[in-house]
């Protein structure tokens, strides 16, 4: 019979080096691929950063056991409804949305609440500036593609292809800049400290995610800025923010930037 004494279960337990990411999966998708990509390239990493990432999954009624993993941050998946309550429930540490794009949680503008998937407001305002060069142009603005190569996009397809055999789509693509976005934090900022890695997100942090410039959170609603694709029959078009309708740095073109009842 194995041993379960104390001290077996503190050898169970991570090396004091390794920084937990949580993972509350309250759906089904992809995006747990891209953390599991993302945790293994921040791992790969580490023997010159120093830190190792172990990610755990959990499920929606295991979100008490945040606290007890001592989780540096939490990367979930789920509708707007369950991330509220996640967001009211672990209010100490960065909680990065990977697949609500819903606006009404963008304008609740929670404090510990990020959001790695573009919005619908994004997406619209995207296909928005596409059509008015292209007028009728039937596009749909999207995070990510399996075909994209520009900015090292086919390097990053190309490793997620080969380490799950599948496509990388949006949600993937969100799963692994959260965790990539976390990584970033914690070696930029000098701390493990989960609301001291939160600020530094929110009002500092800014990291390349593979799309042509750094990306970074938007105050006060906590939207990633990031440039979108845009594809027509499954075939990239282009990328917005568009060239000839604002700046392509201008990434405030697309989405919400303000809060509820803020005008």
């Amino acid at each position: 019979m194995p041993w379960t004494g104390p001290a077996a279960a503190a050898a169970a337990q991570p090396a004091p080096d390794t920084l937990v990411i949580a993972y509350i999966a309250g759906q089904e998708s992809s995006a747990w691929l891209g953390v599991q990509q993302g945790v293994d390239e921040l791992n790969l990493l580490g023997r010159f950063t120093g830190h190792k990432y172990r990610v755990e999954r959990l499920g929606i009624d295991d979100m008490g056991r945040v606290a007890d993993l001592d989780a540096v941050a939490v990367i979930a998946a789920a509708d707007s409804g369950l991330l509220e309550r996640v967001q009211a429930r672990i209010g100490d540490r960065a909680i990065l949305n990977v697949t609500a794009q819903d606006d009404r949680l963008r304008r609740l503008c929670h404090e510990n609440l990020l959001h790695v998937i573009p919005s619908l407001a994004m997406q619209r305002d995207a296909v928005a500036q596409w059509q008015r060069k292209n007028p009728g142009a039937d596009v749909r603005a999207v995070a990510w593609h399996p075909a994209f190569q520009k900015y090292a996009g086919r390097d990053l397809n190309n490793r997620f292809r080969k380490a799950h055999g599948t496509p990388m789509d949006s949600a993937a693509w969100a799963g692994w800049a959260a965790a990539k976005a976390v990584g970033e934090a914690v070696l930029r900022s000098g701390t493990t400290q989960p609301r001291e890695v939160l600020a530094y997100m929110r009002s500092e942090l800014a990291f390349d995610a593979q799309k042509g410039m750094a990306v970074s959170f938007r105050p006060p609603t906590g939207q990633l800025r990031q440039p979108l694709i845009l594809v027509q029959q499954d075939k990239i078009v282009g990328e917005a923010p568009v060239a000839g309708v604002t700046d392509v740095e201008n990434l405030d073109s697309l989405g919400t930037l303000s809060c509820a009842g803020s005008g």
